[in-house]
Order: C-alpha cells, then sequence, then structure tokens
C-alpha cells in the first residue's frame, strides 16, 4: 500500500506516452508539424505527451490510530477496536512510527506497549454518543500536516451517524484507513483511495469459540519450574492404579495383602482379585491389580533383607538387616520414628534371613534351633529364643503366594519420554510408540508407522503444545493429558508397551481391570466412551488450533 504499483513506475518506454500533460514534456517531433496542424492536436487532445522520469521513493508517513471510545463503541466493539490497534502497530512489516489516541470528548493520546497499560485504557469511556466533533478537531487544529496515515476505528453503527460521515468524507485524503467492528466479532477495513472508500478485508472471529479456548498465557509465578530447570510435581497417585514397578527392592505378604519397596524408595500396596485361589483361572486370566501407593521418598537403602509389619497403631514398620555391616535398623513410615542396633559383639551367623512373624520379627535359618527374635515397637532389642515350625511354614506359603504374585504380569513401563506429538493420522504418539484403540474395545501401544505431524516441547518432564495443551510425564508409568479447552477434564493413562491399557478422569474410569482401585467411586465406562470423550477432543484441539512442525 505504501509504493506505487510497477505498471505506474515510469520507465521511458512506449507505453508511458499520453495525451495529455504539460507542454515540457511534450514529444519534439510534435513541434515539427505546421502551426495550424499542431494547434489542432493539441485543442483535441492528440499530442503526444511523455511522463517524466521520478525514482521511486517510499512514501514516509506519520501513522496515527484514533479509537472510538463513544457509548455505542462499549464493550466488545472496543475490545476488537484495541485488538486491531495492536495488530497494526506490531505488525512485522510495520516500521513507520505509530501514534495511538483515544476519541471521546477530546483526543487523549495512550500507549499500548504494557499488558497494565491496555487494561487501563480499555476502561476509558465517553458519555458522548458520537466522535464527530473531537474527529474534526482533531484534523483542523491539532494535526494539520499533510504526511499522515490516519486509522479510524469505530462500531459500524456510528457510521449511520450523518455528522461523522461528513467529518470522515472531507478528511478522507489523511483518514487513510476505516476499520469498523461489532458485538458479533466482525471486522471490516477500507481504504480511503483516490477519493473513494474501497472495502479491504473483512473478517468474522468465532467469538464464542475465542473466549472458551484462549490462547496460551503466560506462565504464572507459581508456574516458573520450567524456566528454572525443575521437575514438575506429580501426584504421590491417581485415579488409576500403577503399573507393576519393573525395579522391586523387596516384595512383602502382610495379613493376606502383598506390598512392594520400589527402587524408587516407594512402599506399594498390589492386589488380587478374590477368586485368585482357583489355580486354573488365575493362571488363564491373571486378576491381579496394579499398585498404589503408601508412602514415599522412605529414607532407607538399597541393600541388605528388608520386612515388614504393622504395630498395634497400624503403623507400618519397616525392618533392614544389613549383614555386611552387621546393622538391624527399625524404621516407622508413619512417623519416621527410627531405631538401630549394631551386632558386632554378637555371634550372629551371616546367613540368617530376616523374616516376619506373628508380630514379631526373626533372624531365621531353616536347619538353626535357635534364632533372634526382634521386637516391633521401641528401640531395637534382640532375643535368642527357639525357633518354631510353624514359622517355617509361613515363610515357605508367603514366598510361593509372592512368587505366584509376580510370575505372570512383567509388562514394560513406558517411562523414557523421549518425545510425545500427534501423526498425521491424528493418533497420540508416546516415544516410538501409538496409543491404538482396537477391534476388542481395548487401548495398547505398537510402534507409530505413520509420519509424524505435530510434536510438543519437552521441558524436563513436561510436554507442551504450541496452542498451550500440556502432558505430564511420571515416570512411573502414567501420562496427565492437561488440554488448553477447559471443557475437556484432565484425565490419566497408564503407559506399558504390552498388555491391555486403562484411562481415568476424576469421575470415569474405562479399560483394563488391573489399573482399577480396589475401592473406587469411578464411574466404570467402555474404552469407546473413554477415547471419544477424552483423548479424541484433546487431540482434536491441538490439531485444530496448534501449529505443524
Amino acid at each position: 500500500m505504501r509504493h506505487l504499483s510497477p505498471g505506474e513506475q515510469p520507465i521511458g518506454g512506449v507505453s508511458d506516452m499520453t495525451n495529455k500533460g504539460d507542454f515540457s514534456r511534450m514529444l519534439l517531433s510534435e513541434f515539427a508539424n505546421e502551426d495550424e496542424v499542431f494547434m489542432n492536436r493539441v485543442a483535441n487532445n492528440e499530442a503526444l505527451y511523455i511522463q517524466r522520469e521520478i525514482p521511486p521513493e517510499e512514501n514516509v508517513f506519520e501513522r496515527i490510530i484514533l479509537i472510538d471510545t463513544s457509548l455505542k463503541n462499549w464493550g466488545t466493539p472496543k475490545v476488537l477496536a484495541f485488538a486491531s490497534a495492536i495488530a497494526v502497530i506490531k505488525h512485522p512489516k510495520a516500521h513507520s512510527e505509530c501514534k495511538v489516541f483515544a476519541l471521546g470528548q477530546n483526543s487523549i493520546p495512550i500507549k499500548l506497549d504494557k499488558v497494565e497499560e491496555v487494561i487501563d485504557h480499555l476502561n476509558i469511556v465517553s458519555p458522548v454518543l458520537e466522535v464527530s466533533q473531537s474527529l474534526e478537531k482533531f484534523f483542523s487544529e491539532e494535526h494539520t500536516e499533510k504526511d499522515l496515515e490516519v486509522f479510524f476505528v469505530t462500531n459500524h453503527e456510528n457510521l449511520e451517524n450523518q455528522k461523522l460521515q461528513e467529518v470522515i468524507h472531507e478528511n478522507r485524503n489523511r483518514l487513510k484507513f476505516l476499520v469498523t467492528t461489532s458485538a458479533e466479532g466482525e471486522l471490516n477495513f477500507y481504504k480511503h483511495h483516490k477519493g473513494t472508500r474501497k472495502h479491504v478485508q473483512k473478517i468474522m472471529l468465532p467469538l464464542q469459540e475465542l473466549w472458551a479456548n484462549p490462547p496460551k498465557k503466560k506462565q504464572q509465578q507459581n508456574e516458573k519450574s520450567d524456566s528454572d530447570g525443575k521437575k514438575i510435581d506429580v501426584p504421590m497417585n491417581y485415579p488409576l492404579l500403577f503399573p507393576m514397578p519393573q525395579n522391586k527392592i523387596e516384595s512383602f505378604l502382610l495379613d493376606g495383602e502383598f506390598f512392594i519397596l520400589s527402587s524408587k524408595k516407594q512402599l506399594l500396596k498390589t492386589y488380587l482379585s478374590d477368586n485368585y485361589y482357583n489355580k486354573n483361572y488365575y493362571s488363564q486370566y491373571k486378576t491381579h491389580r496394579g499398585c498404589e501407593v503408601l508412602f514415599e521418598d522412605i529414607s532407607v537403602k538399597p541393600r541388605g533383607q528388608f520386612a515388614l509389619a504393622k504395630n498395634k497403631q497400624q503403623h507400618y514398620i519397616l525392618c533392614q538387616y544389613q549383614p555386611d555391616k552387621k546393622l538391624i535398623s527399625k524404621l516407622n513410615l508413619n512417623t519416621g520414628e527410627y531405631s538401630e542396633l549394631n551386632l558386632s559383639g554378637r555371634k550372629v551367623h551371616h546367613s540368617l534371613h530376616l523374616i516376619y512373624f506373628n508380630k514379631k520379627f526373626y533372624l531365621w535359618e531353616k536347619d538353626s534351633i535357635w534364632i533372634e527374635e526382634i521386637n516391633i515397637d521401641g528401640n531395637v532389642i534382640l532375643e535368642n529364643v527357639k525357633t518354631e515350625r510353624e514359622i517355617q511354614k509361613n515363610n515357605e506359603k508367603a514366598d510361593s503366594e509372592l512368587q505366584r504374585l509376580f510370575t505372570y504380569h512383567d509388562a514394560k513401563i513406558l517411562n523414557n519420554y523421549n518425545k510425545v506429538g500427534i501423526n498425521q493420522e491424528n493418533g497420540l504418539v508416546v516415544s516410538q510408540f501409538e496409543l491404538i484403540k482396537t477391534d476388542e474395545d481395548s487401548l495398547q501401544m505398537r510402534r507409530n508407522k505413520d509420519e509424524m505431524m505435530i510434536y510438543a516441547q519437552k521441558i524436563k518432564n513436561k510436554f507442551i503444545f504450541s496452542e498451550g495443551s500440556e502432558i505430564i510425564a511420571d515416570p512411573r508409568g502414567i501420562l496427565t493429558f492437561k488440554s488448553i479447552n477447559k471443557a475437556i477434564p484432565v484425565f490419566y493413562l497408564a503407559t506399558t508397551t504390552d498388555g491391555f491399557l486403562a484411562m481415568a478422569s476424576d469421575t470415569e474410569f474405562g479399560g483394563s481391570e488391573f489399573y482399577l482401585p480396589e475401592s473406587t467411586l469411578l464411574k466404570i465406562k467402555t474404552v469407546s466412551h473413554m477415547y471419544s470423550e477424552y483423548l479424541e477432543p484433546f487431540i482434536h484441539q491441538i490439531v485444530e488450533y496448534g501449529t505443524e512442525n
């Protein structure tokens, strides 16, 4: 809009000849005619002239944006007016100096460089119905220079006012652009060119959809962990159970319940279905469940032997025996109370095993007659007692039960989340695996074979898509999905590379029963329901409003 079009730039060819112009531009060949012929050609506009060659140069104007702040331009039209002004000011190709004025009873200079300034100036409202008087004053008294490029932004209803029409028409040479807004989100851009108004562009903004799905905002102060390079905290438990940990320090059977001390120094509780004593059914259908975390950040070194017990207060007591250091220690997981006893001065055989039986810990060996008894409550006290046949029976039963529990489910947890994205088939891809809904209405991870379309940016354990949606990775095998669209609830996905998976929100669950907590208020839904209600809208939001790679 700033330069003459190439066809209007004179370069001295035949196309630059015209039959109108000054005598100084007349072709010399015209003067060779006789006087009568010459005068006749001039009078009848037949004489030929040539346009003077003027080197093209940029027309540098001072750019001014006038925003209507009258009563009719209040509310949504004013928000769109300020948005249009900011778009003009911040355009990458806008190199001219730009000034902004709020027009009401008078013209007030404003700045839109900071968010706080935009918020403050949006509250400016003038009690007048239309701003023809201040607009006329702006051109006639305050800004009379010629090199102006003025934008006037107003509500389209104000253009029906006769006074405003007259002022705009009288100053159309300097009022280069006219922008109209509406409460429905319609923007129209007009340009004054050679005395006429030309419609340049119409934009219809889907306001309801935009208000419901705002673009990604700057991170708040309490979310600065990304920029600080720290991991995002993950909850201790989720609405669905964790996959079985691959690295275990020790497993326990206590009062008919199964526990795992994981390498991440967490005490987990796991389950078997009510009919797991039916060996045939158990072997065929693997009716065990996943894990929930009871305690985390346990202060323990992964060495030696462990046993687990409950005291009278139902506190969990973890006992540790380190033969190489000849050290017995106890830790109350509920209270953090710790005690230890060095066995250096006692004759304790190195082959003894730490076990639990009938409210006591024991350093026990199969063929020994005398064993060491360790109390549960209080400081560690070692007492030499005679063994019982029931201790061996209980220990053998516990070993067989634990062996049965961990034989059948050894799925590999997908915890190395190096990339997350969307492929060309609108499928969710985690690392090298795509989440698939099978024909049997189940969820599985399979090798991705489609080309990637959108990648999320990885910041520690958070993956952020361009439109603002996030996926938070928990290395214990859970992904948390948080869409920028608040209409899509937060939901969770268990991730293992083999076996059937599950998806859950805070109210619904669908997928493999392995991940369903033993006591839950979740509504059981089909995988198809969970996929269409949660994952598909999440992916659609990213594809619709995000940017491709």
